[in-house]
């Protein structure tokens, strides 16, 4: 019993490992790629090759909408040689999030021309992810779980 749990369990650490995606700038196929930080603050890593040199990512968050905006640095012409690629890295910090469905825009976005006028959308890339509502044990579920592992341990031991 004791050996199939062993088994199963590297089996899990060696699966998840096959299950980790490359990042484009390491020439990984997904283009752009959005990889979730779980913790306390979420952040949220970016990683996209590009024609475009950017600014730093700034982060709006409007209830469950995630917008991160950078702004391009220069517009060279099409067509760009894939040697002249550009690796966007970056990572943001969302801070605490409640639990639910958010979305993310992530834009290259130049400055409206006009006056208060909305910025001009170069590129967008979206991406959805889950905070799930995760409950916490109290006090007194801590101490019975705590007693019952106890208890399964010296009942193991014993064997």
């Amino acid at each position: 019993m004791l050996q199939r749990f062993a088994i199963a369990v590297l089996v899990l650490f060696v699966s998840s490992g096959a299950a980790a995606q490359i990042s484009p700038c390491s020439g990984g196929p997904t283009n752009p790629l959005f990889t979730l930080i779980p913790g306390n603050p979420v952040q949220l890593k970016f990683e996209h090759l590009t024609i475009h040199a950017l600014t730093a990512p700034t982060v709006s968050i409007s209830g469950t909408q995630i917008t991160v905006m950078q702004t391009p640095l220069d517009l060279p012409p099409p067509p760009v040689a894939a040697s002249d690629l550009n690796c966007n890295s970056s990572t943001v910090t969302l801070g605490v999030l409640p639990p639910g469905t958010y979305n993310v825009a992530w834009n290259y976005a130049l400055p409206s021309p006009i006056p208060n006028g909305a910025p001009i959308i170069v590129e967008s890339h979206t991406f959805s992810f889950v905070i799930a509502n995760v409950p916490a044990l109290g006090r007194p579920m801590l101490l019975a779980l705590l007693l019952l592992l106890g208890f399964l341990g010296m009942v193991t031991l014993r064997r």
